[in-house]
């Protein structure tokens, strides 16, 4: 059977779109159009059903419009690039060895200098040190080996003697060879740096490639090197989504709101909030947050979805130096809705993990992970929790009223005294992990009950409680805002760094690890209409949730279970 002309013209565009991310940080449309016409002319497909095809996966989401440079295209894939490579320079794994775990306990490391700071990832502008040969000649010393990774095209030998240079391709091509040879669990025997121009990193698909080198290498630090002189913003758009992420940097990202049509000033209760927004040096602020809720006993307050993964993660790994084969639980997070749609699979990729629900009484949801998926047919290939494939297809699913929820997948670290939910009958059973070993993880949940769950049974019915969406009244909390952070019409959200300036209660008493206090201030200054009101509403069912937190149930509490 003949292939309709659209649909093939579809699969050429996402071929050649495909190839085009690999390299760059945006596709130029009328260039994509020609890049697929060499491949179709032959076969009698048009410009026209190019154009049409174009549109179509614009609308189903397999294209997008750049957010950085207007007329330009990125695929579905690199915006989950972008955000891996985001969520990799903001991961507060302590991989820095030569930081102590009792320095970063106490928080007394130098922060101004990148390489006493303990996480692996820092962007630094370096015109703010001099230029690349004083930044270079302040951060490297005799003993500790260091590379600088460049540009293909601008390649050029470093006239540092303690400074090897290579291109990002001739690194990235002996990295996978040097993966291949070293032990998987293997510590980092000596000191290294890896320090690699901004513009290296254009395509999001080679800085993610370089971070999944540099963590499986065990590079203690890597160094992100930036020249606002030189590097466009634009042409930076992985790099500008870890800053607004809130990785460490001493770059800015341009703010990227929407105006609001009618605004209201909060800027005032922000002012209020003032003495307890605590702006985090030298190490992000999820990390300042998990160390706070440790040293001061706060509990761990998530405004936001993707802050509680972040706060999940800092204190999952605070004060924990780099431990080879640490125990592991793995938890479920919602993907965003502007990454992946459920509806048409954009965005969707392997080993993400798909939630079914049909919604009939008496009928479980059931998770799969995905394998594969036919972007052009909507085919999916899944592998069900015993290890059984099974297909499926998007659309009929759709047609059927099948609910679909995509989650991404996190291995946190666990330890003795972690805080959990055990899952049983419905109902979530607070718990403490008393010891972890090869036999198993042992619990005692708040009736009493000591049970020891296998490692797979584990994965079924533990979740980390580290952090909540709920506010008990009773402790004092700490949370995180971000200067960058944005609501789902793109206006700025001042979360909870507004919720901290209530006149009364226990937000009154919040403290609030943020990025840029200054900014969050003025930036509240012109938000939408009714943003305080839905501010106290979300406070209030906060308060109330944590009333009813007692009650059996099984809900999604910020997306995941618990």
């Amino acid at each position: 059977m003949a292939v309709p002309p659209v649909l093939a013209a579809s699969s050429q565009i996402i071929k050649a779109a495909d190839q085009a991310a690999y390299s760059r940080a945006a596709i130029n449309p009328d260039h994509l159009i020609q890049a697929a016409a060499r491949e179709t002319r032959a076969a009698g497909i048009h410009d026209t059903h190019l154009e049409t095809a174009l549109h179509t996966l614009i609308d189903r989401g397999y294209l997008r419009h750049s957010s950085e440079e207007t007329g330009q295209l990125v695929t579905d894939r690199t915006q989950r690039w972008t955000d891996s490579f985001a969520r990799a320079l903001t991961h507060p794994a302590h991989t820095n060895t030569q930081i102590s775990e009792h320095i970063m306990r106490s928080g007394q490391f130098n922060r101004a200098d990148p390489l006493s700071q303990p996480q692996r990832y820092t962007i630094i502008d370096i015109s703010l040190s001099g230029g690349m040969d004083a930044t270079l000649r302040a951060l490297t010393e005799p003993r500790i080996k260091s590379t600088l990774i460049e540009p293909d095209h601008t390649h050029q030998s470093t006239l540092h003697p303690r400074v090897e240079s290579q291109t990002i391709t001739g690194w990235l091509r002996n990295a996978v060879q040097s993966i291949h040879r070293i032990d998987r669990n293997a510590i980092p025997s000596s000191q290294s740096v890896l320090f690699v121009r901004a513009d290296a990193l254009q395509s999001a698909h080679r800085a993610l490639a370089l971070t999944s080198a540099a963590d499986k290498l065990h590079i203690p630090k890597v160094i992100i090197l930036a020249d606002p002189s030189r590097d466009r913003p634009a042409d930076l758009p992985a790099v500008m989504a870890a800053i607004r992420a809130g990785a460490v940097s001493t770059l800015s990202a341009p703010a990227r709101f929407n105006e609001p049509r009618h605004s209201e000033n909060l800027s005032s209760r922000l002012l209020n909030a003032g003495p307890r927004l605590i702006d985090a040096r030298g190490e992000t602020a999820f990390m300042a947050a998990a160390r706070l809720a440790e040293s001061e006993t706060r509990q761990l307050y998530a405004a936001t979805p993707d802050h509680a993964r972040q706060l999940d993660l800092a204190a999952a790994h605070n004060g924990q130096t780099y431990r080879s084969g640490a125990a592991t639980l793995t938890q479920l997070y919602p993907i965003s809705a502007h990454l992946a749609d459920t509806r048409t699979g954009a965005g969707l990729r392997a080993d993400d993990v798909l939630r079914l629900d049909t919604g009939r009484d008496g009928d479980r949801p059931t998770q799969f992970t995905l394998k594969s998926l036919d972007p052009l047919t909507g085919h999916l290939v899944v592998q069900d929790q015993g290890g059984k494939l099974a297909t499926f297809n998007l659309n009929t699913l759709h047609d059927q009223g099948v609910r679909i929820q995509a989650f991404s997948t996190e291995k946190l670290p666990i330890k003795p005294g972690d805080p959990t939910r055990f899952h049983q009958s419905g109902s979530q059973i607070p718990a403490v992990i008393r010891s972890v070993s090869s036999e198993g993880i042992s619990i005692r949940t708040d009736t009493g009950r000591d049970l020891t769950l296998t490692s797979a049974q584990a994965h079924q019915a533990l979740t980390l409680d580290h952090t909540s969406s709920r506010i008990d009244p009773g402790k004092p909390a700490v949370s995180v805002a971000l200067s960058h952070d944005r609501d789902q019409a793109g206006h700025f959200s001042p979360g909870a760094a507004a919720m901290a300036g209530a006149r009364s209660g226990p937000f009154a008493e919040m403290k609030v690890a943020t990025d840029n206090a200054t900014a969050i201030t003025r930036q509240s200054a012109s938000l939408p209409k009714g943003t305080e009101k839905a501010m106290e509403e979300t406070m209030n069912h906060s308060l109330q949730s944590s009333r009813d937190m007692n009650t059996p149930s099984r809900e999604l509490d910020m997306g995941r279970e618990k």
